[in-house]
């Protein structure tokens, strides 16, 4: 049952509800999409790694660089870095000068991922955006960003 909001005359659907119900539309399509795209599973962590390691590439990576990106703790850190390279998306080797570090780099496998996460992105940013002019989504981006400052104002302290 939705809630309805009698205001100045015009009955509305309670924001929060419509909310609500983009998310989850948006969530089921997303994770069709990802499938079709074989991105599933790399829209979070994951994929912001083989974003960092594909625009770094050519620069010495060990995990100090993947805790600061991600404002994450060494465990987490280490626990992704294991699992991706478990996946074959990255290459973990001892650097060679300093025994302490470990050079990690993206692979063909990875590589290959972040291709699909590139173009997972694209498709969905085109359908969501479909119809919609830029200065109409630059209000929404400023309404959405109103919404959350509420929101944190009260709950992110």
């Amino acid at each position: 049952m939705r809630t309805i909001v009698e205001k100045k005359g015009v009955i509305m659907l309670h924001v929060g509800f419509q909310i609500r119900d983009v998310s989850l539309a948006l969530d089921k399509y997303l994770t069709q999409l990802a499938i079709k795209h074989d991105a599933e599973n790399l829209d979070g962590p994951q994929g912001a790694v083989l974003f960092f390691l594909h625009t770094h590439r050519g620069v010495e990576i060990v995990q100090k660089h993947i805790e600061q990106f991600l404002s994450i703790q060494k465990s987490a850190a280490s626990g992704l870095i294991k699992r991706m390279e478990k996946n074959g998306f990255i290459s973990v080797q001892s650097h060679p000068t300093d025994k302490r570090y470990k050079l990690i780099a993206i692979t063909e496998l990875g590589e290959k991922k972040y291709e699909a996460i590139i173009e997972f992105l694209a498709a969905s940013e085109n359908l969501i955006t479909d119809g919609i002019s830029s200065q109409d989504l630059t209000v929404f981006k400023e309404v959405l960003q109103k919404i959350k400052d509420n929101v944190c104002s009260v709950e992110c302290k």
